[in-house]
């Protein structure tokens, strides 16, 4: 299907999982939009972990994004493990997650109003032109997910 518009289906989870998704999110986790080429946006959420094991079961548990290693350079340092999804698979699962995010909620809010207006105008990604507006659009929901990143680092909970 088209990662872009619609939605994705996700394995049903119960709401002791979703709540440790959510921990997991607000302690390993990382919501960003980047910009990928001069006219092209993406969602992405990642899971960082020296764990393999702990990542693919949930890979494997809700059905969504992928697992893989990223080697870690520097002496006496782990490998690092990665679970990684795009788009509305992205958006899906903070969807889910979402009532029990405490530390990134407006993050993962941003992200989620991000995929719906990208939805909206699915057109422009099947040949149609990507307008200015739509762009500046994007770059504002860019924007205003660094900015909480920024401020969220910026006051470290006791």
């Amino acid at each position: 299907g088209n990662p872009l518009g619609g939605f994705c289906v996700m394995n049903e989870l119960t709401e002791a999982e979703l709540g440790y998704l959510a921990g997991l999110l607000d302690g390993e986790g990382c919501i960003n939009i980047t910009k990928d080429g001069p006219r092209y946006y993406k969602l992405q959420v990642t899971f960082s972990q020296t764990n393999e094991a702990l990542l693919s079961h949930w890979q494997q548990r809700t059905g969504i994004g992928k697992v893989y290693l990223k080697p870690v350079r520097g002496r006496n340092r782990s490998d690092c493990w990665e679970w990684h999804m795009n788009h509305q698979r992205a958006a899906t699962l903070l969807r889910a997650i979402l009532p029990y995010v405490i530390l990134k909620k407006q993050e993962a809010i941003v992200a989620i109003e991000f995929m719906d207006m990208c939805a909206k105008q699915l057109p422009s990604y099947h040949g149609g032109a990507m307008t200015d507006e739509m762009l500046e659009t994007r770059e504002a929901y860019k924007d205003k997910l660094h900015d909480l990143k920024a401020a969220r680092a910026g006051r470290h909970m006791a």
